[in-house]
């Protein structure tokens, strides 16, 4: 079972590395915590991996978070931000996310695989059982990430 003492840390800093490095943007801790009815608000990046233990990432961001992340990289106006530019920012914000936190737990002489990162809306589990829920602040957004663990390894 994974332990939220020992990975937090590993989490918060991978997450930081990867807004930092993508989009310039500054990660904090939070205890607020989303309500069912801000979620719906939120779109979602899964990844599953395969390293020290089996599992899958989810990354919720808002649309907004997106939107000026899309201004600032790619200097696009409002209304240039497609749905698909939406998509390919989460993706590789959450493929970045977790590699770096992949290799923060894999040992230097072991190797991890990542699958490819999908986009789900409005696709929140309700089941809060064999799961890590943690609450970030990116700038003023908050984002929300679920790290489950399919599969324990010896």
């Amino acid at each position: 079972m994974i332990n939220l003492k020992e990975m937090e840390p590993l989490i918060f800093d991978a997450l930081s590395d990867a807004f930092e490095n993508m989009a310039f943007m500054e990660v904090n801790r939070t205890e607020n915590v989303l309500t069912e009815a801000e979620l719906a608000k939120y779109i979602c990046s899964s990844l599953t991996f395969n390293a020290t233990f089996e599992g899958v990432i989810l990354l919720y961001l808002t649309y907004d978070l997106l939107a000026q992340i899309a201004e600032d990289l790619y200097s696009l106006d409002a209304s240039e931000i497609t749905e698909q530019v939406e998509h390919d920012i989460l993706g590789e914000i959450n493929n970045t996310f977790v590699g770096e936190y992949l290799s923060k737990i894999v040992p230097e002489n072991e190797t991890f695989t990542m699958g490819l990162p999908e986009v789900k809306k409005n696709d929140f589990s309700q089941d809060d059982d064999g799961k890590i829920i943690l609450h970030y602040l990116v700038e003023e957004w908050q984002i929300r990430v679920e790290l489950i663990e399919t599969v324990q390894k010896n």
